[in-house]
């Protein structure tokens, strides 16, 4: 069975930069890969029903045989691996538990799209291509931060009366990404790009933090 315990290596210094990904909507690909991987994940995300935030990534290692999760110095995020008869992903242990998470959701998004690409073609392989970089880093953000848990999250805040108490009881992106275990960028990226954009403050201060 995959664990998602990482066996930690000795950091070396200060936590580098994340190596640059493209976050901007992808160009156009195949016609409806984009569509049918990101309903494909939401299906996914059915897995963490039930589970607490933030959602382990155990359930949707076994679904896609992942049969590691090993955490080296990379000069990237993350990396997908092949080892029959399943897969391998490396992590970067110079980087903090947030992007780890992200990277591996992002290497999982390889699989989401290779289940969703026509016959006879692959999408494995083509890390470099940005297209397919674009749809998988979506994909990723979606699986860690899955639209009924978005709704849930919400839910605990109630509107008040006074407009001020309003503004101050929306949820910060901050906040947000701390509770889904992902970095401020991504969650940034996630809400941005959804129907919950107008439900959040973009506060990074505790001062109106609600403390629901």
């Amino acid at each position: 069975m995959p664990q998602q315990t990482f066996t930690h290596v000795p950091r070396i210094g200060k936590h580098i930069e994340r190596q640059s990904r493209p976050t901007r909507e992808a160009p156009q690909i195949e016609a409806g890969l984009e569509r049918r991987s990101v309903a494909l994940a939401n299906r996914l995300t059915n897995l963490f029903r039930n589970r607490s935030r933030p959602f382990p990534l155990t359930a949707l290692l076994e679904y896609f045989e992942i049969r590691e999760v090993r955490e080296r110095p990379l000069d990237r995020d993350a990396c997908l691996r092949v080892a029959p008869p399943g897969f391998l992903i490396e992590v970067n242990s110079l980087y903090p538990l947030t992007v780890q998470r992200l990277g591996i959701a992002h290497e999982i998004g390889h699989l989401v799209v290779e289940r969703c690409i026509r016959r006879g073609q692959s999408s494995l392989g083509k890390h470099s291509d940005p297209r397919i970089e674009g749809v998988c880093d979506r994909v990723g953000r979606l699986l860690l931060t899955p639209d009924w848990a978005l709704s849930f999250y919400l839910r605990r805040y109630h509107a008040p009366r006074s407009a001020t108490k309003a503004r101050n009881a929306k949820p910060t992106i901050a906040s947000a990404a701390r509770a889904f275990g992902i970095p401020h960028k991504a969650m940034t990226l996630r809400v941005g790009a959804s129907r919950f954009k107008n439900a959040f403050r973009i506060g990074l201060g505790e001062q109106g933090r609600n403390r629901a």
